[in-house]
């Protein structure tokens, strides 16, 4: 399996997706109007390592600034692929800035929703 590495625009996270060491980052801000185009691969990645490494430990890192809402949809789905793994073998590291509640109170839900302990991390941008 590759690793999959997309760096950041002004509209795109930033996105490391590697395979050898068993990291899932993902940082920044997510504001396409079709974000499914920008997903797409990230998606099918996700899922082909899931399926194929549900004993692998794995460090889920993400911090958006900001996402649009058709994007917080498909983080969540990336979350909820993501939270199938066995509970020993993965961890969910949530960063973001102290003051932004709106994100925070998205990643409440999320983690309320996905039935997953996040580990909060705050962090300046």
């Amino acid at each position: 399996m590759k690793n999959l590495k997309i760096e950041a625009t002004a509209y795109t996270p930033f996105v490391n997706l590697d395979f050898e060491i068993g990291s899932i980052t993902f940082y920044g801000r997510s504001i396409m109007e079709v974000p499914e185009n920008f997903y797409k691969d990230i998606i099918k990645w996700i899922k082909t390592y899931v399926n194929n490494n549900p004993e692998k430990y794995t460090i889920v890192n993400v911090g958006f600034d900001y996402m649009n809402t058709a994007s917080s949809k498909i983080i969540y789905n990336i979350l909820k692929d993501l939270s199938i793994m066995n509970k020993k073998y993965i961890k969910f590291i949530i960063k973001y800035e102290e003051d932004d509640e709106d994100m925070y109170t998205v990643y409440e839900n999320f983690e309320y929703l996905l039935d997953v302990d996040f580990e909060y991390q705050v962090i300046m941008f």
